[in-house]
């Protein structure tokens, strides 16, 4: 296998146990530790962990490689409230926005079509119909805040995409919302675009607070 495929391997492979949980939150992620768990040498897993820290799923400590974020209860809450404000503003936006907006019709396409499997790439679509919004507002400033919010809760909002219940009702709240921002219905849309983030807020503090748990009792027993 390339160097460059071997990389890649190593980043989904990586990425994929630590949106599982199969890396518990603060698991200090060294070279040698990932390079024996992988079964890659240094280069590609140093490769792997930049691009993860990059997207938020690593923490770099300076001397001493990576680490899984620590999940804060408090802190995902406080964040999902700030995100709820960013995504009201934004669909409001999007439903004002001139032109034909052929995103939109981008959007649509994506959760009329092929479902997404539960956990990374539902989380990874979903994140990518929100900022599709925030975009179509046109407000960079909004849509870059989206974003970062976006890279710190993905490893809690994962779990509340392994449902495939979840990921259909996903589907049924994202195609009403389209629906409302096409017809220029900016307070059904900030209405609906609430109580959507409404409810991923709730399943994402119980998702943090299990993961707190499982970290707890790996640490009791070790």
């Amino acid at each position: 296998m390339a160097p460059r495929s071997i990389a890649e391997s190593v980043y989904r492979r990586m990425r994929s146990d630590l949106l599982r949980g199969r890396i518990l939150p603060g698991t200090r992620v060294t070279e040698q530790w990932a390079a024996t768990r992988y079964r890659a040498s240094r280069t590609p897993v140093r490769e792997a962990c930049r691009r993860l820290a990059e997207e938020g799923l690593l923490t770099h400590r300076p001397r001493h490689g990576y680490a899984s974020p620590v999940i804060d209860q408090g802190e995902i809450a406080e964040l999902y409230d700030v995100r709820r404000a960013l995504e009201v503003a934004s669909v409001r936006a999007a439903a004002a926005a001139p032109g034909d907006r052929p995103l939109l019709a981008q959007l649509r396409r994506a959760w009329e079509g092929e479902p997404p499997a539960p956990g990374e790439d539902a989380v990874y679509r979903d994140e990518a119909f929100h900022v599709g919004l925030a975009r179509i507002g046109g407000n960079r400033s909004m849509t870059a805040f989206l974003e970062q919010i976006n890279a710190r809760i993905r490893l809690v909002r994962v779990h509340d995409f392994l449902d495939p219940q979840r990921v259909r009702w996903t589907i049924t709240q994202h195609l009403d919302l389209l629906d409302a921002v096409e017809a220029r219905d900016a307070d059904r849309a900030a209405a609906l675009v609430d109580a959507h983030i409404a409810e991923s807020q709730r399943h994402a503090v119980d998702s943090a607070g299990a993961a707190l748990a499982a970290l707890w009792t790996g640490a009791a027993a070790g």
